[in-house]
Formats: structure tokens, sequence, C-alpha cells
């Protein structure tokens, strides 16, 4: 099975537009898919893909909007929705906000990027999360003890994740 990334889009927009993201939002949470806002889609890997960013892209808590900001939440295949980014921009005529989190489960990855009217203007992005991990766990790990080894593993694992969405939530 592939790594499942999970993708967080906060969108934040001008009053003027609430109407066109609200319909977005709603035809997404309609259809349950993401394609459902292109032109000409192919139910293909490839389309997908170079449209979308990953091979399969699923909806994942539905997706919400109020008066000036919208959520989705995306499960997609080893990699972040990149493609579906550029073309909520070219929705929205480049008016929003966007702030594109994304973990990969194992993790082996994860980032943050942020557009201002279409253009990136901010982004973090980890590729080498394994190594990065394994020798700051050693750090943050010194000089503890553990009575099991279910014990180190579990706070072994509440650390990674902690340490993961700080360095994407920062």
């Amino acid at each position: 099975m592939a790594n499942e990334v999970t993708n967080i889009l906060d969108i934040t927009f001008p009053h003027e537009i609430r109407d066109r993201v609200e319909e977005i939002v709603n035809r997404i949470n309609e259809e349950g898919n993401l394609h459902c806002v292109y032109d000409n889609v192919e139910m293909t890997r490839d389309w997908y893909e170079n449209n979308i960013g990953a091979k399969w892209a699923r909806l994942g808590d539905e997706a919400t909007v109020d008066e000036e900001s919208a959520y989705i939440n995306v499960g997609s295949a080893w990699h972040e929705i990149a493609g579906f980014v550029e073309r909520l921009n070219v929705l929205t005529d480049n008016q929003c906000t966007i702030r594109h989190q994304f973990v990969d489960e194992a993790p082996l990855f994860a980032g943050v990027r942020l557009y201002e009217k279409g253009e990136m203007i901010h982004e973090d992005v980890y590729e080498d999360l394994e190594e990065m991990l394994e020798s700051e766990s050693g750090k943050r790990s010194e000089g503890m003890t553990f009575e099991t080894e279910e014990e180190k593993r579990d706070w072994m694992w509440d650390w990674m994740w902690d340490y993961v969405y700080g360095l994407i939530e920062s």
C-alpha cells in the first residue's frame, strides 16, 4: 500500500468571492472527490499525477467554509496535492491566501507552502525526515530511562509526531 499523505488546506479569501469558494467546497463535498473542479478529466493515474499531484486523492473530513475561510483535508498517495492547490488558485482568480500543510504517514517527508494571490510566498519542505528524526530523537532521549522497549517506542512515537507537526505549523 502506498504511503498516505495528509494534506490540510486553510484558505482565506475576500468577502467578494465567498459564494465562489462556497460553491467549490460544496461541489467537492457533494461529489466526494477533487477532480470534480476540473474540465476534461481523465480517470487515469497520469491525469491525477499531472493535475492533482498524486496518483489518487480522497477527501478526509468534510470540507468547510465560513464567512472568510475554508478548510479542506485530503489524503493522497505518496505526494502532496500541489496541482490541486494551483487549480484552487485559478478557480478563485488568485484572490486567496492558501496555507498547504502536508505530512507523509511514515513520516518520510513533510512541508508547508503559503500562497498569496496565486504566488507561492513561503515554502518549507523536509524531504529526508527519517535521518533528521533519528538524529534529533537521539539528542532528545539522551539521559532518559525507559522501563520497557514499549515505553520507549511510545515516547518516540509521540515525540516524533509533535516534532514533525511543530516543523510545519511554525
